[in-house]
């Protein structure tokens, strides 16, 4: 059983900082300070960056902590604080952030999508503008375009479309006093010029987070280590700096790598050893540490039904890119447990594996409690990238969306009859697929749902292919049959022919002998004849 001492753990892993993790972070001093007062020019922010650098942290542990502590000059308001991801339903999420015990998520769901100036009709029902501001914070805000283009229905983009003018709204509405943050990755800035006053917003409230300089992540480093009151050597703080580098994908994966390094120390130190470069060795580094610890949990599942559950889990949570590349999907728990074709309770235990304390590789923390209608993440990408067996299963998912989408676009060509059925070795390469990975219509849905058509065309493939051979099968039966035959008749044919030789032969053979014996009995009358005729000469 692990030491209670684990649960003081200074750094949060690969998970983003929390708000009341604030003491613990360091190293954005300055970029919070700015954040603020662009907050207060522009009542929205707008915080950018690549994955990994940071973003989550620098408003949840920084920006918010900072502004709810009254720490900045810029505001001395009370606050109203709500925070949510768009996920799949934007406009619900955001409800359910705003409910009260008064005014149920429903309810404000509804409003906010009567008009364009629902957010500010419930903030100013909710809300006291003489007492309070309400600050809103929308992590992630990427999700909103993937919500988009996986659900490619008129309803989805109207959706879409209204929660960004329930935004754009409450910002330019100045009687209501909210401010809006929203963090979201630079791949994406360029879906943003789809809804109209969007990219005007997020030029004024722009604000991409700038990469730590050497200092900065020093004390990002050490920092943690002296708020416990432990210390770190100079040595291990110099090969952390140098592991880590200029990639910021790095970070989430150095502040792992500490957390392990800190659990193996408080485990194995002797007296008042700091902590130093031999304990980042015995974890793997920054190098191993993430896949060796991810690896470790998924050995520990034991069963292979947990195992199988773990895979369908993490291949649901991975969106694949146009580049083949693996990016978080946030998926509803209820849609898993159909995918891994398990019950709620195995699928949850799973789960628990991976979010338990010391772990946080997938959201909600553990100390809440899920459900069916909870939605499952992967806390960062970057386990994408370091999990090797994980990197295997977005590989593996990459190759049967591929095959399903040309299983599926073919059975639509048929059904419009542009192309003929699946032949072998296409079709014996589907089939395969479907034995193996036990597609079903959920998990189609993803990337096309004419799941039944394609699963049709497949079927009636085979089944055609199986005739095929059926008819193949019987006509080389028949050909065969038929060689039978002509072989029998022909060896009847060749033996009778013998036989006409044999007695040919014979007759032959008597006639020769026939007309052998009487030249001999005429030389013997011949010579007979001559013998009597020479006395009487």
């Amino acid at each position: 059983m692990a030491s209670p001492l684990l649960h003081d753990n200074p750094f949060p892993g690969i998970r983003s900082y929390e708000i009341q993790e604030d003491e613990l972070f360091f190293g954005r001093e300055l970029q919070v300070r700015e954040l603020i007062e662009k907050l207060h020019q522009t009542r929205f922010l707008a915080i950018v960056g690549s994955s990994g650098c940071g973003k989550s942290s620098l408003i949840k542990a920084g920006v918010v902590p900072a502004l709810l502590k009254n720490k900045t000059p810029y505001f001395t308001t009370s606050w109203n604080l709500c925070i949510f991801r768009p996920a799949d339903d934007p406009i619900g999420n955001l409800a359910q952030s705003l409910a009260t015990g008064k005014i149920t998520a429903e309810r404000i769901a509804e409003e906010l999508r009567s008009g364009k100036d629902g957010l500010v009709k419930v903030l100013s029902r909710l809300d006291n503008p003489a007492e309070s501001s309400r600050l809103i914070i929308i992590d992630q805000f990427e999700e909103l375009f993937r919500f988009q283009k996986s659900r490619t229905t008129f309803k989805t983009i109207l959706e879409t479309k209204a929660f960004v003018d329930l935004i754009l709204t409450a910002i330019e509405n100045t009687q209501v006093p909210v401010y809006i943050v929203l963090s979201m990755r630079t791949d994406f800035l360029d879906e943003c010029t789809e809804f109209r006053g969007l990219s005007e917003a997020i030029n004024k409230g722009y604000y991409l987070v700038p990469r730590m300089n050497n200092e900065e992540r020093r004390l990002a480093i050490t920092g943690p280590v002296s708020i416990k009151g432990s210390k770190i050597t100079d040595e291990l703080v110099a090969q952390l700096l140098n592991d880590v580098g200029d990639d910021p994908d790095q970070l989430p994966i150095m502040q792992h790598a500490m957390m392990r390094t800190w659990e193996y120390w408080t485990l194995n130190r002797i007296g008042d050893q700091p902590i130093g470069i031999d304990h980042y060795n015995a974890i793997g580094t920054m190098k191993e540490a993430l896949s060796v610890h991810l690896e470790e949990i998924y050995t520990e599942l034991r069963d292979h039904k947990n195992k199988y559950i773990a895979e369908k889990l993490f291949k649901a949570l991975t969106d694949i890119t146009k580049e083949s590349r693996g990016t978080r999907r946030p998926t509803q728990l209820s849609e898993i447990i159909t995918l891994a074709e398990a019950r709620e309770e195995e699928v949850i235990k799973v789960i628990d594996s991976f979010r338990k304390p010391g772990c946080a590789f997938l959201m909600p923390s553990a100390h809440v409690e899920i459900n069916a209608d909870s939605t499952i993440d992967i806390s960062h990408e970057s386990i994408m990238r370091v999990w090797t067996r994980l990197r295997k299963w977005v590989e593996e998912e990459s190759q049967s969306a591929q095959l399903y989408l040309r299983l599926s676009k073919s059975a639509e060509l048929y059904q419009e009859g542009k192309t003929g059925l699946w032949i072998n070795p296409e079709l014996q390469l589907a089939l395969q697929w479907k034995e193996q990975t036990k597609p079903n219509g959920t998990w189609a849905m993803r990337y096309d749902p004419a799941f039944d058509r394609a699963i049709t065309f497949l079927q009636y493939s085979k089944k055609q292919s199986e005739l095929e051979v059926s008819k193949k099968e019987s006509q080389q039966k028949k050909n065969l049959k038929r060689a039978r035959y002509s072989a029998i008749i022909l060896g009847i044919a060749s033996l009778i022919s013998i036989l006409f030789l044999l007695v040919s032969l014979n007759l032959r053979f008597k006639a020769e002998a026939s007309r052998k014996e009487a030249l001999e009995k005429e030389k013997l009358a011949v010579f007979e004849r001559k013998r009597i005729q020479e006395p009487r000469n």
